[in-house]
């Protein structure tokens, strides 16, 4: 994606005092914090918590993420109740139906925290690809350019 037209740079925000790291900042910077479960979890949920928390890295879930990874896991065990019932009487159409539709939630709650090899992939990209910017010369090879390039239009 490129620049915008009259668009500035991050550099030219901080000069006139403009910046605010919410629009100008790195879209894909890590969050602080350590996620803390914000609702009572069951045995299945606190497994998925300890398995999402396991396999990514330290810093790629923040304490913003808390509510969203405990709803996941609050789901996950209300469907394996659900399953629990249907397992008893598979002629339940309410088990079935409640299965199906928490399923459904978290499979989807699921893709955000990589909980499939296809979901990771996309995870990758934003969580495990993080440039190293000490150590990266391809990095720093952009910013001696970019740093060229407004020394030009100076």
């Amino acid at each position: 994606m490129g620049r915008r037209y009259n668009a500035k740079t991050q550099d030219e925000h901080l000069e006139a005092g403009t910046f605010r790291a919410d629009r100008h900042g790195d879209p894909n910077a890590l969050v602080p914090g350590k996620p803390v479960p914000t609702m009572e979890l069951g045995e299945q949920g606190k497994r998925v918590w300890a398995e999402v928390l396991e396999q990514l890295p330290e810093k790629a879930l923040g304490k913003v993420d808390s509510t969203k990874l405990s709803l996941l896991c609050v789901l996950t065990d209300r469907l394996h109740q659900w399953l629990d019932r249907w397992a008893l009487n598979p002629d339940d159409a309410n088990a079935r139906i409640a299965v199906s539709q928490l399923t459904q939630h978290v499979d989807k709650l699921g893709t955000q925290f990589g909980l499939s090899p296809k979901d990771r992939t996309k995870l990758a990209k934003v969580v495990y690809l993080q440039p190293d910017e000490e150590s990266d010369p391809f990095l720093a090879f952009l910013k001696e350019g970019e740093a060229i390039r407004n020394a030009d239009r100076n």
